[in-house]
């Protein structure tokens, strides 16, 4: 098997083309509030812009 065709390729693929052309930011996992499943940060940002 090619490793373009990893689950793992695709992965990374998604992920370079979500940040680099779509203007996603990519998130730490010390960021990561797994009670609430959201970056905490992230969310109050978005409420005090809109």
């Amino acid at each position: 098997m090619s490793d373009q065709t990893t689950e793992k390729a695709f992965e990374s693929y998604l992920e370079e083309t979500l940040i680099n052309k779509s203007g996603w930011k990519q998130g730490s996992n010390k960021d990561w509030d797994k009670q609430l499943a959201l970056f905490r940060s992230e969310v109050v940002a978005f409420i005090k812009d809109t």
